[in-house]
């Protein structure tokens, strides 16, 4: 009877109009998965909150010299770091399906960015900046037309061992290129292949900075001693060790900022330890980017693998976290 019906329903199709009746019905529904947040809003835990909280105020304090040391990364300006990492984080919620990753500059990406500006920087005729505002322009086109097509589910056909494969080789290469700054060395493009930043690493280490190394391995160990005191505290206390965990950030960020601010006075040239300098205040050269058909054409090779590496790396993040919280992502 079943099979009847099945072929019943194909051989004498809908009326064009019940079909579009049909169709726009489906619209909102449509619609609606794209702002997931008026699903899960409702169902809010309150029981959450407080860790919310404390997580959005631990984003807070760690976006300011997250931004910053990213976009540094990146041959950028200090500031340009700074006014990518708001967007995200205000926009996100909104849009998403993982209720433990935000949005904004990260490692990997600041990387490939720098690499793209190192190598158009010979023949290119646009600031660093304008590349870098057509780039994420271009990549969130691509991945707004990905998404509006619902293309997700390729994602679906990436083995886990590759996305694995592909983070522990990002924090690698991450841990190398920050190698440098821990120790005050100076002058060494880190946009160059790993192997190469280790080699000149170890022909420079006669130019450690001994102030900077000292204050980094004090953040290390610090950062690694309350992570460890943390763990063995869980089952005890919970809650103390929930707050130890994400408040360690915060206080090595606000501990060397007023130690660096006290030794150099509030004058960075007199301090005896690495500092991003002066920041320009407020924020400044918002407007419409530039984005003529030379600028598109010159960075159009690029965008492929930027969006591949933007897509992997939150999908590898938001499915892991996914999975320590049991709960799915989309």
């Amino acid at each position: 009877r079943m099979t009847e019906v099945v072929q019943y329903n194909f051989s004498r199709p809908l009326p064009l109009k019940q079909q579009a009746y049909t169709i726009i019905k489906a619209i909102p529904s449509y619609l609606l998965t794209f702002v997931p947040v008026v699903q899960w809003l409702p169902k809010y835990e309150r029981t959450r909150l407080l860790g919310d909280v404390v997580a959005g105020i631990t984003i807070g304090f760690m976006i300011i010299p997250q931004g910053m040391s990213y976009a540094k990364l990146a041959t950028l300006p200090p500031e340009m770091g700074l006014y990518s990492s708001f967007i995200g984080v205000m926009l996100y919620w909104v849009f998403a399906t993982s209720r433990d990753i935000s949005i904004g500059p990260v490692a990997v990406m600041s990387m490939v960015l720098g690499q793209i500006l190192t190598d158009l920087e010979p023949t290119t005729t646009h600031s660093p900046e304008e590349i870098a505002s057509a780039v994420a322009i271009m990549a969130g086109v691509i991945t707004f037309v990905l998404g509006l097509c619902k293309l997700g589910f390729l994602l679906d056909f990436i083995s886990g061992p590759a996305i694995a494969g592909f983070m522990s080789g990002s924090a690698v290469t991450i841990m190398i290129s920050q190698l440098l700054g821990m120790l005050g060395i100076r002058e060494v493009n880190t946009n160059q292949p790993s192997y190469m930043i280790v080699r000149e690493t170890i022909s420079r280490l006669h130019l450690t900075s001994v102030p900077d190394a000292y204050v980094g391995l004090a953040c290390l160990i610090f950062l690694f001693s309350i992570k460890y005191a943390s763990s063995k505290i869980a089952e005890s206390w919970p809650k103390i060790s929930f707050i130890m965990a994400t408040s360690r950030s915060i206080i090595v960020i606000i501990v060397t900022t007023a130690i660096a601010y006290i030794i150099c006075h509030g004058d960075s040239s007199l301090s005896p330890i690495q500092l991003n300098g002066k920041v320009p205040p407020g924020i400044k050269g918002f407007g419409a980017p530039t984005l003529d058909a030379a600028l598109i054409k010159e960075i159009a090779p690029y965008s492929i693998a930027v969006v591949l590496v933007l897509v992997l790396e939150h999908i590898a993040i938001a499915k892991s976290f996914a999975r320590t919280g049991d709960y799915s992502v989309s």
